[in-house]
Order: structure tokens, then C-alpha cells, then sequence
């Protein structure tokens, strides 16, 4: 898909995230911004992208804290994602100056409609979405059960 869009496949560099996670550095940081907010900070951050229970679990709690840091440890100017990310950029804009690290920019897409009832893709959910690796008979059983209401356009996985 890259070398389709052009973009110069030798000037990509991939990095692991245990290749930062695991060091004390990383740690301490995490450690510095728990201290500096609370749960609802993080469960607000994280309402568009972690599923919200009553009593949540520590790792979605952490889970804005540690893609905020992410900006930091691989080092970018700038973070894409989808809409659904919106609070966890506002997340690290506010919360990563605060230990000593700059804002960053970020860039915003729209979200495609899933293919499923909820309308949302998901990779728990394998029917609500179409993956490139997917054979073309795996395409047509997912299009052919998709979740379409007759006279509905909006958030139509059909018809995006």
C-alpha cells in the first residue's frame, strides 16, 4: 500500500514500543504523570477508544498516559489518527509540557462506518471491518451479512 502512495520505503524506520517501555526512564515518566491526574482525567481521555465499564481496569486507565508518551519516546512532531483520538491528543497536549516534554501537532480523519449493527469497526469485532489481508470470499460473506436498514444512508458501512 505504501509503495502504491509513493512514499520511499527506505526512509521508513519501525520501532517497537518495548524498544522504550521497558526503561526506567519510560517508568518514571508514567509515574510522573499518574501523579498529576486523576481517574476521571484518564477515563474521560480514554471514553472514544477504551471500553467504559462501572469499575474499570488499571490498563485503560493507563492507557492515555502511555499513548501521550508515546509522542515523547518516538520522538514525532506530529500524531494521525482517527476522531475517536480527539481526547487522548488533548490528553498529552495538557498533560506532556507538564513534565517537561513539547506539545505536539495533531492531524485528525474521519472515522468509516463498520459493517456491523453498531456502526463502529472494530478489531474485536472481525465482521465489522474488511482487512487488506482478506481473501475475496472472506470480502463477500462480510458484505453480503453486513448490517444495513433500508432507507438509512448514515453511518452505513455499505455504503460509507
Amino acid at each position: 500500500m505504501l509503495t502504491v502512495i509513493g512514499v520511499p520505503l527506505e526512509k521508513l524506520r519501525f520501532i517497537r514500543g518495548s524498544d522504550f517501555e521497558l526503561s526506567q526512564k519510560y517508568t518514571l515518566d508514567v509515574y510522573k504523570i499518574s501523579a498529576l491526574v486523576t481517574t476521571e482525567h484518564t477515563i474521560k481521555a480514554g471514553a472514544e477508544v477504551v471500553r467504559q465499564v462501572r469499575t474499570p481496569l488499571m490498563s485503560s486507565l493507563l492507557y492515555p498516559i502511555l499513548q501521550a508518551l508515546d509522542e515523547e519516546y518516538l520522538d514525532v512532531d506530529v500524531q494521525f489518527g482517527g476522531v475517536d483520538q480527539r481526547k487522548i491528543f488533548m490528553f498529552a497536549r495538557e498533560n506532556l509540557p507538564k513534565i517537561g516534554y513539547k506539545k505536539r501537532s495533531h492531524l485528525m480523519n474521519p472515522l468509516l462506518p463498520g459493517l456491523g449493527k453498531s456502526g463502529k469497526m472494530s478489531s474485536s469485532e472481525a465482521s465489522s471491518k474488511i482487512d487488506f489481508e482478506d481473501s475475496d470470499e472472506v470480502i463477500e460473506k462480510k458484505i453480503m451479512s453486513a448490517f444495513s436498514e433500508d432507507g438509512v444512508t448514515a453511518n452505513n458501512g455499505l455504503l460509507g
